[in-house]
């Protein structure tokens, strides 16, 4: 099987842990084990394969963080991260190139999003149902997602008003600790609340992290180093 490119094994009733065997299957470009009942932690041989354009882990229970490993897979420019509904948790995982589409929803991630670097090409980012706090960078606005939902969070201040993030509906930005502004009900920041307190830090985690949280190129999670004071998001 060294010469296998796709594994798609979705929607089915697998269980245990995702093998560790896939890090050595080298010439896999793409992985979907989404809709099982996988548990566990991610195997940090995932890492080793360069080639992979495509991870989809979706709709399983795995749990723990993602391992620094993932942040070397360097596949394609079209590098996508599918992790939805899992049990994850820690930071975003620091990606290079940072994929172009990532959906780390209904997860445990926790990182500030107003820090994080996303790749200009990011065409989708869903992170809604976790614990991402700080505001929505203005420069997401400059994008061209087709796919955005920052929903059920902890994020604070204006929404940026521009772009594409104008199309999209106050489900993609509602429940949050006290983001304002349209497509929100109130548009305007609410009286007596200073920017200040508004951007005030949330707790820190409680999960221990050696790393800096980052996100990728392609829109799913790795995070490591830091450039010009922002975390560049791969996964989460």
């Amino acid at each position: 099987l060294t010469n296998l490119k796709l594994l798609h094994l979705d929607w089915n009733s697998l269980t245990g842990p995702v093998p560790a065997f896939l890090g050595r299957m080298t010439s896999l470009e793409d992985i979907v084990l989404s809709f099982n009942k996988l548990s566990g932690s991610f195997p940090l041989s995932l890492g080793n394969l360069p080639p992979l354009r495509g991870l989809s882990l979706d709709r399983n229970q795995l749990t723990g963080i993602i391992p620094a490993s993932i942040g070397r897979l360097c596949g394609a420019d079209d590098l996508y991260f599918r992790l939805s509904h899992n049990r994850l948790i820690g930071p975003a995982i620091a990606h290079r190139p940072p994929p172009l589409f990532i959906d780390p929803s209904r997860n445990e991630f926790e990182f500030d999003l107003s820090g994080a670097e996303f790749s200009a090409n990011l065409a989708g980012l869903d992170l809604t149902h976790n614990q991402v706090f700080g505001g929505i960078p203005a420069y997401l606005a400059k994008l061209q997602l087709h796919l955005f939902n920052v929903s059920y969070n902890r994020l604070c201040g204006e929404i940026p008003q521009a772009g594409r993030l104008d199309g999209f509906t106050e489900h993609e930005f509602f429940h949050n600790r006290c983001l304002y502004g349209s497509p929100l009900t109130p548009r305007v920041a609410p009286k007596g609340r200073r920017e200040a307190e508004l951007a005030a830090p949330m707790p820190r985690s409680t999960c221990k992290t050696t790393e800096s949280p980052r996100w990728g190129n392609t829109p799913t999670l790795k995070l490591e180093g830091e450039s010009n004071g922002r975390t560049a998001l791969g996964l989460m």
